[in-house]
């Protein structure tokens, strides 16, 4: 019964995207350190007991003992080896090993960021400003600062205001509201325009789609830090889209994106923006949306696109089984046909002329399949468009939540030098 209970916790605690990723990005790096101290305070208790001992032997016990030899005495009797004891120091030693494990699993993707992955894909990469010199630091993880859920910053977009505009007015209602907890309808869409420090060079451009299963979140919704990349020169657009909970479909929101793609290139000149060297990225439905808009747009002003573990095969994501659903009828427009899911899929549209593309994918990930991403690259591959697929060993969905966390740190080092690619200037 003990053993079911247990693997029945392990199975909960897989599946609980959250509860994972907050464990192991930003409670555990203060816990190891605890545990670590625990450790060394066993060895010098044990170094101790033999050090008293050998004096005690030569001591008159008609002597007083002294008041910091009782304490001494108390600190090493804690530490003595009791079934208390016993029972303690292995669940000390089964914690760090659960929470070392995923780090061991995951360093062999780091070190092959550090072998230079990300420019044996995509080329040469140009001076970077104030780059991270590696792809896992475990000293930035290690410790209290792990708890700074935005690192240095107080927030995705840190000390940076955008200037927040609609791109699309009038929009008309569908009279469907299913959403729970969503953003409430409007009949415009928004779209928050940050930019970096003022440059005397044009300025490239982050195109963010957010994530929310295409039934919520918001033009502000990430789990990575967008201040990094605003301190390293680029400009930021993140864009709101109408929602399946309002009855909008897949291919409505990424026409939408389209008018607000279009909309960031008209205002790039003003704002001292290129309006020629734009990068599409998203998270989740967000990833699955800027893929298929950056496939589907064959724009020369896209370099690259990016995604994060985003649903790029819907024949996957969403099988036949669950076309009863109301939220999937209205994400595929009434129509959960092979043919209407194929036209959502970014795989579909791959071709030799396909954007250079860079994904992430936690290996463990209960919302979208890790293999679609594989599936997407493979197919990439045969076409020979430069591509670079990353897996996140033991991680789940939304793995970057947690600035010191060792996935976002080595999603801004992939990320920097993805950007800053030579054949992408």
């Amino acid at each position: 019964m003990c053993f079911l209970l247990f693997l029945s916790s392990c199975a909960w605690y897989r599946s609980n995207f959250v509860v994972l990723t907050f464990s192991r990005n930003v409670y555990s790096g203060c816990f190891v350190l605890l545990l670590i101290w625990y450790v060394v305070l066993f060895c010098l208790s044990r170094l101790l007991n033999q050090v008293v001992q050998s004096d005690a032997s030569g001591q008159d016990e008609s002597e007083p003992v002294p008041v910091h030899t009782k304490a001494l005495a108390l600190f090493i009797r804690y530490f003595d080896p009791t079934r208390f004891r016993l029972v303690a120091h292995g669940v000390v030693t089964l914690t760090l090993v659960a929470l070392l494990v995923p780090i061991v699993l995951i360093w062999p993707e780091a070190r092959k960021l550090n072998a230079g992955a990300v420019e044996s894909a995509f080329g040469e990469t140009l001076l970077m400003v104030d780059p991270a010199t590696s792809a896992w630091r475990m000293s930035e993880w290690v410790g209290f600062r792990s708890l700074r859920m935005w690192g240095p910053h107080d927030s995705q977009v840190g000390s940076f205001k955008p200037d927040t505009v609609p791109y699309m007015s009038n929009i008309t209602s569908k009279g469907i509201n299913i959403c729970d907890g969503s953003r409430a309808w409007a009949d415009e869409l928004l779209i928050d325009l940050y930019s970096p420090a003022k440059s005397d060079k044009l300025i490239p451009v982050l195109f963010h789609v957010h994530g929310g299963s295409w039934t919520s979140g918001d033009k502000s919704a990430t789990a990575m830090s967008l201040a990094y990349f605003l301190e390293r020169g680029y400009a930021v657009a993140s864009p709101q889209y109408t929602l399946g909970c309002h009855g909008y479909s897949i291919q409505e929101m990424r026409d939408q994106l389209e008018e607000a793609f279009k909309y960031v290139r008209s205002v790039a000149p003003g704002r001292g923006w290129d309006q020629d060297r734009i990068f599409v990225f998203g998270e989740s439905a967000g990833g699955q949306l800027a893929v298929l808009l950056a496939y589907t747009l064959r724009s020369p002003a896209v370099r690259a696109v990016y995604s994060a573990y985003g649903a790029t095969n819907i024949m996957t994501q969403i099988p036949f089984k669950q076309c009863e659903l109301p939220i999937v009828q209205y994400t595929l427009a009434n129509n959960c046909t092979d043919e209407m899911r194929r036209s959502l899929s970014a795989i579909t549209y791959v071709t030799k002329d396909t954007p250079p593309t860079m994904t992430h994918h936690g290996t463990w990930d209960t919302l979208v399949k890790y293999e679609s991403s594989v599936e997407l690259h493979d197919a990439l591959s045969r076409a020979g468009v430069k591509n670079l697929l990353v897996p996140f060993p033991t991680c789940q969905h939304v793995f970057e939540i947690g600035y010191h966390g060792a996935p976002a740190q080595m999603q801004r080092y992939a990320l920097e030098r993805f950007f800053g690619a030579k054949a992408f200037q």
